[in-house]
């Protein structure tokens, strides 16, 4: 539950800062590559990686 939420806050902030830089209609057409790197920054703050390590969706 919490996990959702923090994701959701994630997307949101990613949106919104996409709306603001590039505009409402490009901020729409790349959604789903916000909500999917929300995703990847939630998984990065609950595990982080080793300091060597590089995360898997980098590369």
């Amino acid at each position: 539950m919490l996990e959702e939420k923090v994701h959701q806050y994630i997307a949101q902030a990613l949106f919104q800062q996409a709306t603001a830089l590039y505009g409402p209609e490009r901020a729409d057409a790349i959604r789903s590559y916000l909500e999917q790197m929300a995703a990847h920054l939630w998984l990065l703050s609950t595990k982080p990686p080793h300091r060597e390590v590089e995360p898997w969706f980098f590369m």
